[in-house]
């Protein structure tokens, strides 16, 4: 008679506790994704699309840090890459000191909020009783620009 091994027995628990920990990662790449998607910001006046890849943010960083070291010299500018909203002309636009430290906080902004919304989803996925419960934490987020 063969004996049945009950360490390997998958509960429902064990199946609910496996896709809690998958939703939270889909949930993480999900919030990852929509940082690096960009933003809006009028700075310039009228709403610009930002783009946010890694590369994109480091840039960003170092024009807020020149701006600051340059804050005593009034026509300083930078060039940096946007676009209207709703328009493919990309092209490196000049930013004022303050045009530029106004993305940067906007960046920053956008990114918290994401954050925020990822830890919130996170902890309702690990507070779902049901898999059918799990399944309705979704992460919608509206397209960008």
């Amino acid at each position: 008679m063969s004996k049945i091994d009950l360490s390997k027995l998958i509960t429902a628990d064990d199946k609910l506790k496996t896709a809690k920990s998958a939703k939270v990662a889909a949930l993480s790449a999900a919030c990852e994704s929509a940082i690096l998607a960009g933003f809006t910001c009028d700075a310039l006046g009228e709403p610009h699309y930002y783009p946010t890849n890694f590369k994109d943010q480091q840039n960003l960083l170092s024009s807020i840090a020149d701006s600051m070291l340059a804050a005593n010299e009034p026509d300083w500018t930078t060039p940096f890459w946007c676009t209207p909203v709703g328009m493919d002309d990309w092209a490196m636009r000049p930013h004022t000191h303050d045009q530029i430290q106004l993305v940067g906080r906007e960046a920053k902004a956008v990114v918290l909020s994401l954050m925020a919304k990822n830890l919130s989803l996170a902890k309702d996925a690990q507070e779902a009783m049901t898999p059918e419960d799990l399944d309705k934490i979704q992460w919608d987020e509206p397209p960008v620009a």
